[in-house]
């Protein structure tokens, strides 16, 4: 699968002294779209964001994630909005493919010292407690001794109501993690069960079409007022439900990318920063 990401290096020309290795920031970014040209690392924000920490003195991994590539070339994949697995294992790969570019083929004389920083916000502080989550399993390697979140949807199966039912904005991003979703666990999730198809538009078909063609999650519910334009009335039910991880494959979906009900074990001894908002009606939901 290809993807892609930005790196970023220190100048380390005026420095009386090289360190042999520096540490690694891995900066995972926030909802920037679905689609290839949604790419961060084609866009100077995305660019300036990655670059930061490297002028603090770190290397800087900054991932497009899966389905957006920042080459501009075709990228078939479908994004895994808030997919934790495919999200943390594409991470860890664009570190793996960083540290090879810059000991085999870049000569600046800098290596990783193999200490990783995750830090996200928003969609990337989900990615980057995923990260922390798969790094022991998947690239231990890698020494994850702090993480950063900022406002991560950590708890989807905790806020699930919340964030696709009562935030209008939210409900766009639930929208779009049910969307991906349907790509990821096919056929375990039937469109048509899920999104509403009676009314003056066809959300199983738009949602659809429109997820890997857009950067606007507000474009993926045009002409909707309420959740109930959006979804089905027996799909509204199990949101609400008190026993909504109980029923397959919604709930098991919703854990499997929840940090507090992933199956994946947490053999994490990093220290841990999260980052809420003192408003902030859904990320509280940890």
């Amino acid at each position: 699968v290809e993807a892609t990401a930005m790196i970023g290096v220190p100048d380390m020309e005026y420095e009386e002294s090289v360190p042999d290795g520096l540490p690694t920031v891995l900066f995972e970014h926030p909802t920037v779209g679905f689609a290839n040209q949604c790419a961060p690392s084609d866009d100077i924000i995305g660019v300036a964001l990655a670059l930061l920490p490297a002028s603090q003195g770190y290397i800087t991994v900054a991932p497009d994630y899966i389905g957006m590539c920042g080459t501009k070339a075709p990228c078939p994949e479908t994004h895994p909005y808030l997919i934790g697995e495919p999200t943390a294992v594409a991470s860890l790969d664009a570190v793996r493919a960083a540290r090879n570019l810059l000991s085999e083929e870049v000569e600046i004389g800098i290596d990783m010292d193999g200490r990783l920083v995750p830090w996200g916000i928003s969609q990337g502080g989900h990615a980057a407690l995923f990260v922390d989550r798969f790094a022991p399993h998947y690239a231990p390697e890698f020494a994850v001794d702090c993480t950063l979140a900022v406002v991560p949807p950590a708890n989807l199966l905790g806020q699930s109501a919340v964030t696709f039912l009562e935030s209008k904005s939210a409900m766009r991003l639930g929208t779009a993690f049910f969307a991906s979703a349907l790509h990821w666990y096919e056929p375990d999730l039937d469109a048509n069960s899920v999104f509403n198809t009676d009314g003056e538009i066809n959300y199983a078909e738009h949602i659809l079409e429109t997820y890997t063609t857009t950067c606007s999650p507000s474009s993926l519910v045009s002409g909707a007022s309420s959740p109930s334009d959006v979804y089905t009335p027996d799909f509204i039910g199990l949101l609400e439900s008190q026993d909504i991880a109980l029923e397959y494959p919604v709930g098991c979906i919703l854990k499997e990318n929840s940090i507090p009900h992933a199956s994946i074990p947490s053999n994490s001894q990093s220290t841990m920063l999260i980052l809420l908002g003192e408003t902030d009606a859904v990320s509280i939901h940890i």
